[in-house]
């Protein structure tokens, strides 16, 4: 069982939200390489943060509470930015991750395959 845990969920740890013993919600870290030693600027190591929380819980702190554990977490284990990538138009994801005080960091391009 735990074999296949790791090979589904991979590097990521995730921590979740309760409610009266329903989980609510979850937060998924996922620590990125360790930068090399040649990069240009300081090396840092970073983090992704997702969040999801249930439509009805929302508004409550839940997602918040989430977040201040995702930054402990990846700070636990050496990164020292979080990423919350966000690559659709979601204005309320925006808005939470601003809330939480993420904001703008470089640009990011991309290009479709194919």
């Amino acid at each position: 069982m735990q074999r296949h845990f790791e090979e589904v969920v991979g590097s990521a740890l995730i921590s979740v939200a309760e409610v009266a013993g329903e989980v609510v919600g979850m937060a998924e870290v996922v620590l990125l390489p360790p930068p090399p030693d040649h990069q240009i600027l300081v090396p840092r190591r970073g983090a992704d943060v997702h969040t999801v929380v249930l439509d009805g819980f929302r508004g409550q702190g839940v997602g918040a509470a989430l977040v201040q554990e995702a930054e402990e977490v990846a700070a636990a284990h050496g990164a020292s930015v979080v990423f919350a990538g966000i690559f659709a138009t979601n204005e309320d994801a925006v808005g939470f991750y601003s809330a939480s005080g993420f904001g703008p960091r470089g640009i990011l391009l991309s290009k479709s395959c194919g």
